[in-house]
């Protein structure tokens, strides 16, 4: 499969009579005497390949995604099916590799981020951290791993970091257990002790981010997560609107895919920011969303997010959307055809549609996306 697919020759003649260093020569001369660091790349709008995690297939397969650097010119307070996409290609890509689990034990370089850091490196993001992915994996821990990286736009005439925290949701081994860790008030202590430690790794990159460039100028915040990586995605998105003031929240930009539940109304004020945009204060469900720059892509047949129940009174933070799971012949041999070409081993969609399937949550996302539909706000 080809990295980058190009689609016309004039696109490609546009690029490069435009040059794809050109951001990095305005932002280098909106610098003053002293150079400051110009990290990463601008990269040509483009569909993208990314290798993710398949434990069906017990392999690494691939698909393209489609991202542009011009999704950070817009406000996050607006929902983006594309950035919406491109999140979950880079959530997919930060699990650990299939191939990495033939050093399980091992402490150190065992290949784990290889998927996220190839994603990362093809989007002109550089200077990447991987948090947790040189621990072994048979030790259970209150963390979630998390792969940072950077890049310097110019937006608006201004120096812009993007920078980018996809938090590690499949093939973490043992800190598994730390989803079974619901703890004692408070809301579920396993996601909220990975939570705290994550809100910690963040600060200390930025810190580390800004003394290497000397300014990051106006900060853009890329968050993503998937399953356990979404819970502390999401808690982790109302601390920093709290106390990261200087990331706005019009700039942060926040999609998490089956995200469990963690929080009562009651518990961590900390760790909640637009709680529970689906319902009104008497428990009814509300006919439209409260602004918010938090997006959880929900599948109304995923049982891991509803974990906590609702009817416990846990929720999430920011907007629900809901996906249908299907149950058409039409639109199971549409899933069909599109897995086919992937590789790996072939699914049974039509089992899967009834059995709730996790990687067939994700499959129908992906599908969703892919067709641009707009997702119904519930079932």
């Amino acid at each position: 499969m080809k990295t980058i697919k190009r689609r016309a020759f004039c696109k490609a003649a546009a690029a490069a009579v435009a040059g794809v260093l050109a951001p990095h020569a305005a932002a280098e001369a909106l610098l003053p005497q002293a150079a400051q660091a110009v990290v990463g790349s601008s990269v040509p709008e483009d569909y993208y390949s990314f290798a993710f995690r398949s434990d069906h297939s017990e392999t690494d397969l691939s698909h393209d995604f489609y991202y542009t650097d011009a999704f950070f010119e817009n406000t996050a307070l607006q929902y983006s099916h594309k950035l919406a996409l491109a999140t979950l290609g880079l959530v997919a890509a930060s699990g650990n590799t299939y191939q990495s689990d033939a050093l399980y034990w091992v402490e150190g370089e065992a290949g784990r981020e290889d998927s996220i850091a190839d994603a990362y490196q093809k989007l002109g993001f550089a200077n990447a951290v991987y948090a947790g992915y040189q621990c072994s994996l048979n030790t259970p821990v209150d963390t979630a791993g998390c792969a940072f990286a950077q890049k310097t736009l110019v937006q608006d005439g201004q120096r812009t970091t993007i920078i980018a925290a996809m938090l590690r949701g499949v093939g973490y081994g043992a800190e598994w257990a730390s989803n079974l860790h619901v703890g004692e008030g408070g809301g579920h202590y396993g996601f909220v002790t990975a939570a705290e430690h994550f809100f910690e790794d963040l600060q200390d990159y930025l810190k580390k981010a800004e003394a290497a460039a000397g300014t990051l100028g106006t900060i853009k915040l890329w968050l993503g997560g998937y399953s356990r990586g979404a819970a502390v995605a999401n808690l982790t998105a109302a601390r920093i609107r709290q106390q990261l003031p200087r990331i706005a929240q019009e700039n942060t930009f926040v999609y998490t895919f089956a995200a469990p539940a963690a929080l009562t109304a009651a518990d961590r004020p900390d760790l909640q920011a637009d709680y529970d945009n689906d319902h009104t204060a008497d428990g009814g469900l509300k006919t439209d969303w409260d602004v918010s720059n938090i997006f959880n892509i929900i599948s109304s047949g995923d049982i891991v997010a509803r974990v906590m129940p609702e009817e416990w009174g846990y929720h999430r933070n920011g907007n629900d959307r809901f996906l249908p799971s299907t149950a058409y012949q039409n639109e199971l041999d549409d899933l069909s055809i599109i897995e086919s070409r992937m590789g790996g081993v072939p699914l049974r969609f039509d089992q899967l549609a009834s059995e709730g399937g996790v990687e067939f949550q994700v499959m129908v996302a992906l599908w969703r996306l892919q067709k641009r539909r707009k997702l119904p706000r519930k079932i």
